[in-house]
C-alpha cells in the first residue's frame, strides 16, 4: 500500500503527466484527497490577491499580486491534468482502457467511474503494466 508522501511524489514528480502504467488504489485515493486538500488553499489565494489588487494603489504590489495569481493559475492546471493522468492510469489498472475516463462527460457517470475507481486491482500483469509490488 502506497503512502500518503509516496502518492504526491509519484503523481506530481515521477508520473505528472504520463497516461501509461498502472496507479493502485492507494496511490490514487491519496492523490484525490492531496489534491482536495490544497485545493481550497488555492482558492483563498485567488481571494486574497483579488481583493488585495482592488484596495491597493501600489503598483509594484499589484504586479506581484498578478505574478502570484497566474502562478496560481498554474499550479490550478497542474493538479487537474495530473489528476487525469492518475485517473486514467487507476482505470488501467483494473484492465480497462483509459477512454472509460470519459464517463465523466455523460450525467450518471462521474457514479459509474466511482465505483470503477474504488475497484481492486488486477492482480496479474495486464496489458498496461505488471501488477504494482509495494
Amino acid at each position: 500500500m502506497m503512502s500518503f508522501t509516496e502518492s504526491i511524489s509519484t503523481c506530481l514528480l515521477e508520473k505528472m503527466m504520463t497516461t501509461n502504467g498502472r496507479a493502485t488504489r492507494s496511490e490514487y485515493w491519496w492523490y484525490v484527497l492531496f489534491t482536495n486538500l490544497v485545493q481550497p488553499l488555492i482558492l483563498v489565494g485567488y481571494s486574497i490577491s483579488i481583493s488585495a489588487i482592488t484596495s491597493i494603489d501600489n503598483g509594484i504590489f499589484q504586479s506581484l499580486l498578478a505574478v502570484m495569481m497566474v502562478l496560481l493559475s498554474l499550479c490550478q492546471i497542474l493538479l487537474f491534468l495530473s489528476s487525469i493522468c492518475v485517473a486514467i492510469r487507476r482505470v488501467h489498472d483494473i484492465g480497462l482502457s483509459g477512454w472509460w475516463f470519459i464517463l465523466i462527460l455523460i450525467p450518471i457517470g462521474n457514479l459509474i467511474l466511482m465505483v470503477l475507481l474504488l475497484k481492486d486491482s488486477e492482480k496479474n500483469d495486464n496489458k498496461y503494466g505488471e501488477y504494482p509490488v509495494l
